[in-house]
């Protein structure tokens, strides 16, 4: 891939150093990086990235790469090969890599083809816009509201009464924010995201008939947070639904009212979480995972694909299963449930033979 404008070693090291340390073998002026490529389909002109022990069997013997970014103990490998390439060494290759691609390859979400504010965007005279804000097609800013500096939202995104979205805040398009909820800075909402829908709340009399309970609240996402396509997060029934900062999502996921996600945790596709429920810092929600109303999780609690989380987890750990369960455990008793046939057959037998025995002794 193609980067958009080529790069010299010298600007490489000026534009990443101030957000990771690395060291370059040798900078050469000569040294233009014009490209990136995966490890298995580089070219001479390729800076790659080699992150694992296993990826040194893409190295063609032909010919080498431009630059290689790796850490130290694969760079010691590599050394021995003795290849005519560029070495950066950094200590998280994943890192270097994500801020590289940021820097130089990512998409400039900034970039518009008809000004700063499209003419079919309405925006009404009570907001507050920025002149540093850019606005999309048919976008609807209403009352009150609040678009801090360098925000960028998309086309047919609809910021209600009273709505505050943070400086250098991306909402992709059909990003819906409700009345009076709140994003911080830095953030990215990806498309057709809601955020503050209305709660499920309802109350129900003897003859089933529901009424609706109006949710009162607001949603409040902070700083650094990314939110996947497609979410539902609702607005709290009286207080905050609250996304803590450094919290990411994929998409397709749920989180209903009154929760509170904690710092830099990450819930995956699919997950839904009920009402009132506080997930501590760094939590990992794989696929699919459902967590029930008014429960709690410790900190660095790592809930695997589809586990289900009836009650309160206080202890920090993996777990898995229906209801969910230490992971060790479950898989233990994944070993059993495989051989429950074969028990059977034995309890079976056992049971005969006491059946025998005691025959026997009633003869006797």
């Amino acid at each position: 891939m193609k980067l958009r404008i080529p790069l010299s070693l010298k600007d490489l090291e000026k534009q990443l150093k101030h957000q990771i340390d690395f060291t370059i073998t040798k900078i050469e002026e000569n040294i233009i990086i014009k490209e990136i490529s995966s490890i298995e389909f580089y070219t001479k002109e390729s800076l790659i990235f080699i992150n694992h022990k296993k990826n040194l069997q893409y190295l063609k013997k032909d010919f080498d790469p431009l630059v290689i970014v790796t850490n130290q103990e694969i760079y010691k490998l590599l050394e021995e090969k003795k290849l005519n390439s560029i070495f950066v060494i950094t200590k998280n290759v994943d890192v270097f890599r994500a801020l590289f691609l940021q820097k130089f390859l990512d998409k400039d979400v900034r970039k518009t083809y008809w000004g700063r504010i499209h003419p079919t965007a309405v925006i009404h005279k009570e907001a507050k816009v920025s002149s540093s804000a850019i606005v999309g097609p048919n976008v609807v800013i209403e009352p009150k509201a609040v678009i801090d500096d360098n925000v960028v939202i998309m086309a047919n995104c609809i910021i209600e009464e009273g709505a505050h979205v943070g400086e250098n805040t991306v909402l992709y398009p059909n990003v819906y924010v409700g009345w009076s909820c709140i994003i911080g800075k830095n953030c990215i909402i990806h498309p057709g995201t809601i955020i503050g829908s209305e709660g499920f709340g309802f109350a129900q009399d003897e003859n089933f008939r529901h009424y609706r309970i109006p949710q009162l609240g607001i949603v409040e996402i902070e700083d650094n947070v990314v939110i996947g396509a497609n979410c539902c997060i609702d607005r709290a029934s009286f207080e905050k639904t609250i996304i803590r900062k450094g919290v990411i999502t994929d998409n397709l996921v749920h989180v209903a009212h009154n929760c509170e996600i904690g710092e830099n945790s990450i819930l995956v596709a699919q997950v839904g979480i009920a009402g009132s429920s506080k997930l501590g810092q760094k939590v990992i929600c794989s696929g699919q995972v459902g967590i029930s109303d008014h429960v709690s999780i410790a900190e660095n609690t790592i809930l695997l694909a589809r586990t289900a989380v009836l009650d309160s987890i206080n202890q920090s750990g993996t777990y898995m299963g229906y209801p969910a369960i230490p992971a060790i455990k479950f898989q233990r008793l994944q070993i059993h449930l495989h051989k429950l046939e074969e028990y059977a057959k034995e309890i079976k037998e056992m049971r005969n033979k006491i059946k025998e025995l005691e025959e026997h002794l009633k003869k006797t």
